[in-house]
């Protein structure tokens, strides 16, 4: 049981550190992280592992909008669900998102106290998700449904 999770873990880290690397720069991406993940076993007696997994899971949007073209008419938007992989990397990519909007020099402690304050529900983050999802659930009242 316990190497599910480490395997687990190490797939999420990894997918952080994929989305985080710039111009091929893969070692800062793994400092970034590694100092992150120090600062929060520092700050918090939790462990750090369920930290990280229980704050992407609350991030994770259930479903988004999709928006097909149509010939000499508007587009239509629908709402889908998402699987569990696009879930995850939507959750990393709100937190990134965030992180590259607020431009500071210690990345690392800011992605540490994004990921508290998701845990908190008390983050941008976490409104920017709920807009979304209602968004999607206001489209779906509009909606054709059909296969494609």
């Amino acid at each position: 049981m316990e190497q599910k999770n480490l395997k687990k873990m190490s797939k999420l880290l990894k997918k952080f550190k994929n989305k985080l690397t710039l111009k091929g720069k893969k070692l800062k991406s793994t400092q970034i992280i590694n100092n992150s993940i120090k600062l929060l076993q520092k700050n918090h007696k939790k462990n750090h592992k369920k930290i990280i997994q229980v704050s992407l899971i609350q991030l994770a949007p259930l479903f988004s909008v999709k928006s097909v073209k149509k010939t000499k008419k508007k587009s239509k938007e629908f709402p889908f669900f998402l699987n569990p992989k696009l879930r995850i990397l939507l959750s990393i990519k709100l937190i990134l998102n965030k992180l590259k909007s607020v431009k500071t020099t210690n990345t690392s402690k800011q992605l540490s106290n994004e990921i508290v304050l998701v845990l908190k529900k008390n983050s941008y983050v976490l409104t920017q998700k709920n807009q979304k999802s209602s968004y999607a659930f206001f489209q779906k009242k509009f909606a054709n449904y059909r296969w494609f």
